[in-house]
């Protein structure tokens, strides 16, 4: 596997580990599945535009890490989501 996908690919473990560990349950839209779902739009995009595989692999880093910030703020979770990242 080439080296860009295993850094995406370890991501989307940490992601999946810290939501489902840490995500309240009564968040029922900025969750696992959602955050698949925007990775996917970004791959879907990311290939459509051509982008180098290092600039694929930190496009869908940051889409796996998007919606992390709401396993610590809902009323910030973007800035929690950079901070996590």
């Amino acid at each position: 596997m080439a080296k860009h996908i295993d850094k995406a690919v370890e991501a989307r473990k940490s992601v999946k580990v810290l939501i489902l560990e840490k995500l309240s349950p009564n968040n029922v839209f900025h969750n696992f599945s959602h955050t698949e779902h925007i990775v996917e739009i970004c791959r879907d995009f990311g290939t459509q535009a051509e982008l180098s595989k290092k600039e694929l692999q930190n496009l869908l880093i940051a889409a796996w890490f998007c919606e992390t910030g709401f396993t610590k703020d809902y009323a910030s979770p973007m800035r929690e989501s950079v901070r996590i990242l």
